[in-house]
């Protein structure tokens, strides 16, 4: 890749090691979806989309998104107190998740089940250590612990799914395989990073750990809600679907997503958390990062286009051949969605940028607005009755504001 020339070979090694690794896990989850979807039917993945939104909602709060301060920390002490004091604040957050959802199921508010009152505080409480422990080992640079975590999870995920939907296990089997996997790739990355566990709550009161928590005040002021409106604009959306259009188009909907996503996750991901140091020392040291932005932007588009072209071109009888005849709903809903995710697969690498210039302000600003439309757009095609208007909508407003982020994005990168 043409990028790459513009970085030392150690970047290169990295870059090539976690896109390596990505795309073991994503090829292993696509490799399982076929079965999952013979063996689930679009009845039981409904559910489980739900359950997935709500989770990976709460999960971007997990650690008040303490966990990126990890790489940026003055020294190794620092790094390792905020390691621990990000699990005590994903314990808290996962004890509070729970009991939000205890008093909606007892209310009648919310009629989940157990899966629901037990599963998402266990995943909020394995996403923070996954997320502490992953940013710690990019800190020390030790990115071969990182595969292992990735590829562990993708591995736990898809198998569990498969045994419990065999053994019969249909409407709580793909969400307790998630998280399965996330504990697995949890206990990976933390290892020998974090201390024990009574002293994670010691490490938040400690005047050590205050003065910590005021230096990053950043991110749960302005990360956080960022993070947030990211995930509710991928997941959020899921909900106002059941509202409006409940059936198989939730199922539909979000398989359509899940597998478009895949590969904004294998290079947009990988590449995120290479390029995150890096591109941190260079704008501290007053580089121009503009090339370097257009060449990732260059780069990514023509990556993309021939994957996200021919799919959009024979969506229908691809996903038709792949997941099963129930599935055909999912060709007609990938087809709509597939310019604004070829979008956020070139910009996604980028996103990091706004962190690195204290910028989040306005990403926040940004991520408002999109989040307001977007949800008008489906309120609107809800009110209509109109399924097809409001997955244009979603599509035509993500594709706006994923290209005024990019154009953000360069003047960003200029010489700080």
């Amino acid at each position: 890749m043409r990028i790459l020339r513009v970085l030392n070979s150690t970047t290169n090694r990295n870059v090539a090691t976690l896109v390596g690794a990505t795309a073991l896990a994503q090829v292993i989850q696509l490799l399982a979806t076929p079965f999952l979807t013979r063996i689930y039917s679009p009845v039981f993945f409904a559910p489980f989309q739900v359950f997935t939104s709500l989770a990976s909602v709460l999960a971007v709060v997990a650690t008040l998104r303490y966990e990126m301060a990890i790489v940026i920390a003055d020294n190794e002490k620092h790094a390792r107190i905020l390691v621990t004091m990000a699990a005590g604040i994903a314990t808290l957050i996962a004890l509070l998740s729970g009991l939000v959802l205890i008093v909606a199921d007892t209310s009648g508010w919310l009629d989940t089940g157990w899966i629901f009152l037990a599963g998402i505080p266990a995943y909020v409480f394995a996403s923070g250590l996954q997320q502490s422990g992953n940013n710690w080992s990019i800190r020390n640079g030790t990115f071969q612990r990182n595969v292992a975590a990735r590829i562990s999870g993708s591995l736990t995920q898809a198998s569990a799914g498969l045994i419990l939907g065999g053994l019969g296990f249909l409407s709580s089997g793909l969400m307790l395989s998630m998280i399965s996997a996330q504990f697995v790739s949890a206990g990976l990355l933390i290892r020998n990073a974090i201390e024990s566990p009574r002293r994670w709550f010691a490490a938040l009161r400690s005047s050590e750990g205050k003065v910590l928590l005021r230096e990053h005040n950043k991110f749960p002021r302005f990360n956080t809600p960022h993070a947030l409106l990211d995930v509710l604009q991928d997941h959020g959306i899921v909900f106002l679907f059941g509202i409006f259009f409940p059936g198989s188009l939730l199922a539909f909907y979000g398989q359509a997503f899940r597998l478009l996503k895949a590969p904004v996750g294998f290079v947009g991901s990988a590449i995120h958390q290479v390029f995150f140091p890096d591109f941190t020392r260079r704008w501290q040291a007053g580089d121009d990062l503009r090339p370097v932005v257009r060449k990732f932007y260059l780069t990514l588009f023509f990556l993309g286009l021939p994957f996200f072209g021919t799919l959009a071109w024979f969506s229908v009888p691809v996903f038709t051949w792949f997941l099963g005849a129930e599935w055909s709903g999912v060709g007609e809903v990938a087809a709509i969605l597939m310019p604004w995710l070829f979008l956020n697969f070139i910009a996604s690498p980028l996103s990091s940028l706004p962190i690195i210039a204290s910028s989040q302000g306005t990403a926040v600003m940004l991520a408002s607005l999109e989040f307001v439309l977007r949800c008008a757009g489906v309120v609107l095609a809800g009110i209509a009755d109109d399924s097809q208007l409001a997955l244009i909508c979603l599509s035509s407003i993500g594709c706006a504001f994923t290209l005024i982020n990019m154009t953000w994005y360069l003047r960003l990168a200029r010489k700080s």
